[in-house]
Formats: C-alpha cells, structure tokens, sequence
C-alpha cells in the first residue's frame, strides 16, 4: 500500500479572490475570452466561474473571501524574474495576437514575450487583482 500513488487526470480549476467581480469579467471575458458558467446553486457566496477549454477559474468576491485578492508584490532581480514568482499559467493559441489584445486593452506584458528554454515562447502579466498570469503557447 505505501507504493500507491494518487494519479492526477488534470488541474481542474484555481479559485481566487476579485475585489471588482465586473473588473474580473472584463479580463477573463472580454480580454482572455472565457465564457461565464452558471456556478451551482448551492453556493450562497458571491462567485463568478470562467471556462476556456479545460481552464476553469472561479472567483470569489472578497467580502465572501477568506482571503485578500491578489498576490505579494514581486521583486524581480537579474535571474530572479516574474518567472520564478508564483502564478497560474494558460496555454494561447496565438502569443503575437495575446501581446496586441493586451496592449488594446492597456494591460502592461511585465516580462516576454521570450522563449522558455524547452520550444515555449511565454509572457506575463496581472490580471485586476494582481494576480500574475503567464500565457504560453503550447
């Protein structure tokens, strides 16, 4: 029995924390183009449920949080980039077409578009919570 091991199908969601649940639709959906999701109706907090393809971010309104939104500031030196900061990352399409939705929307790229090292160009940025989000091709 100590041999077993859990087997993990796939990274089902990442729940965070929106301080402006509108601002956050804004991103997800009008910029990252997810799709809102019904959330279930038992839920009595205030939550909003993205979906893309197999990534699925739910968020929860601070007031029914935990939690504060976002992420401890970054301090990116030398090696020591946005890179080595925790995020989520999503896998784009299209890595040209990502930089100029952004840039059409004043969300500033804070490192990349660059290559990875395995083939992988990635960027980064925040989303309105602060959270850093890296987009990579696949």
């Amino acid at each position: 029995r100590g041999d077993e091991m859990i087997k993990i199908l796939d990274l089902n969601h990442v729940t965070i924390v929106s301080r402006d649940v509108d601002a956050s639709r804004w991103f997800y959906c009008g910029v990252l183009g997810m799709k809102e999701l019904p959330h279930p109706a038992s839920f009595t907090h205030t939550t909003v449920w993205f979906r893309q393809g197999s990534a699925e971010i739910p968020l929860v309104a601070e007031p029914d949080s935990t939690q504060k939104p976002g992420d401890p500031p970054t301090h990116p030196e030398g090696e020591r980039d946005w890179s080595k900061a925790r995020h989520f990352a999503l896998a784009v399409e299209d890595i040209g077409a990502a930089v100029e939705t952004l840039a059409e929307h004043d969300i500033p790229v804070v490192l990349g578009p660059r290559d990875r090292g395995d083939g992988i160009t990635q960027m980064f940025c925040y989303d309105p919570d602060g959270y850093l989000i890296e987009l990579h091709t696949l």
